[in-house]
């Protein structure tokens, strides 16, 4: 027969272990715990399509209560996710929020990227307030020299206009001549 104090450190144990995993859960899935209520929003990244080593423009908003926002370029596509993707950063940098919670950076798509490639910047708001991952954004790599510009050569056709000319005759010459009756 069990007793009923190791039946209750079980218990506890149980409920702690399940607590501590949904903890964790809700850190991963949504960067916070479920129950603190934010609504991530989305941040843009421009231009799309971008070239090989360019500049990338990221903005975003509502990370509020001071601090940074950390963001890293991966290559390769994870968009749609806010899992921060496995294998090195391209390149990162802290972006400092105003006190509205609106923040602005760049940073450098790599040189050596090909056209088609995809490079995904993921971003994390760290706060004293707000602590919480975006959903990860990716953008295409596309070459401007392996572009190929079509260019049609212009037909000109010219027409020679049709003009009439009077010219007036010459004097007629005399010429002496017999008349001939017929009768």
């Amino acid at each position: 027969m069990r007793s009923s104090r190791s039946s209750r450190t079980l218990r506890s144990v149980r409920t702690m272990a399940v607590a501590g995993t949904l903890a964790v859960a809700g850190l991963v899935m949504g960067g916070a715990p479920a129950s603190a209520g934010i609504t991530v929003s989305p941040f843009t990244v421009t231009p799309d399509p971008v070239a090989p080593g360019g500049t990338l423009t990221i903005a975003g908003t509502n990370c509020t209560g001071g601090g940074t926002v950390a963001l890293e370029l991966f290559a390769g596509d994870f968009s749609g996710t806010n899992v921060e993707p496995v294998g090195p950063t391209v390149d990162n940098v802290d972006a400092t929020p105003d006190v509205a919670g609106a923040w602005t950076d760049t940073m450098t798509a790599p040189p050596t990227a090909k056209t088609g490639d995809k490079l995904t910047v993921w971003a994390r708001c760290i706060g004293e307030t707000n602590n919480f991952t975006y959903v990860n954004v990716a953008v295409t790599v596309v070459d401007p020299a392996d572009t190929t510009t079509t260019t049609t050569a212009a037909t000109t056709t010219t027409t020679a206009a049709v003009t009439s000319t009077t010219v007036a005759a010459a004097p007629a010459t005399a010429v002496p001549a017999t008349p001939t009756f017929t009768g």
